[in-house]
């Protein structure tokens, strides 16, 4: 049946960044050929909400259609059951993002739901949920658009974004704004491990600027320091890495700027 695309919502439904590159290409097929697939929907009342087609129907609205052909269920399926279901389907099949999740669970608890009640209602870790909402509301606001989900699917697409377990690793990291900032700018640029944001953690709080603290937790440098200081040869350098920056992060060495 046609669909007056005005009274289409989108509650609830985790899709809600679609990119311009995904749009253009679907633009073009159907401004020829058609709609050729209903998209999906589920009535209430007098609205109805996209259960599947969300990208028919963005190419739909920017084509300036004002109708769509749709298959409408009135199935009174519980809501809530309904967004996970539509979360969980957005999140195997499609790239998910924190910003698109945390939207999802903001709504679950406004309804009263907790965090273990929404883990379990998605089917997801509460360690998942806790991140997507960590870092919706304390990751600086020009970088949450380009933090990520990083999967097997998207894992060689991440020049210019920042994963979700280094934004979590930052925040963890409890630095001030400024220092903050400057790392999750860093992030966008360059791959930070948990340990390098630890040691620049702990490098700037023994007195160092932000650009020495980088400086000197890089790999190569702070190999260099643990070949000259421990004798090792080349093929134990890891290993004195790893002995390096665990006595840095304890207190026991403080490496000072000068001596490198």
């Amino acid at each position: 049946m046609l669909v007056d695309i005005s009274l289409i919502e989108h509650l609830g439904n985790a899709r809600l960044r679609i990119a311009d590159s995904e749009i253009i290409p679907l633009m073009e097929d159907m401004k020829h050929r058609g709609l050729l697939q209903p998209i999906g929907l589920l009535q209430l009342g007098d609205k109805y909400i996209i259960r599947f087609g969300n990208r028919r129907l963005e190419a739909a609205k920017k084509l300036g259609w004002k109708t769509i052909d749709a298959i409408v269920s009135k199935d009174e399926k519980n809501l809530h059951e309904f967004i996970a279901d539509n979360v969980a389907e957005n999140l195997h099949r499609l790239d998910l993002s924190p910003l698109e999740l945390a939207s999802v669970c903001f709504k679950y608890k406004q309804d009263g739901f907790s965090i273990g009640e929404i883990a379990s209602t998605l089917s997801l870790p509460k360690g998942t949920v806790k991140t997507a909402m960590r870092i919706a509301t304390r990751v600086p606001e020009e970088y949450r658009e380009k933090t990520k989900f990083m999967t097997p699917k998207n894992i060689h697409n991440k020049e210019g974004f920042i994963s979700a377990a280094v934004a979590n690793a930052i925040l963890r990291s409890r630095l001030t704004d400024k220092h903050t900032k400057e790392l999750f700018k860093l992030a966008k640029v360059e791959e930070l491990s948990s340990m390098k944001i630890d040691l620049i953690k702990t490098l700037i709080s023994q007195g160092n600027s932000f650009k020495e603290a980088v400086k000197l937790s890089n790999d190569y440098v702070v190999k260099s320091v643990c070949f000259a200081v421990n004798k090792k040869v080349l093929e134990e350098q890891d290993e004195a890495f790893t002995i390096l920056a665990k006595k840095i992060l304890k207190g026991e060495m403080k490496i000072i700027p000068n001596l490198l």
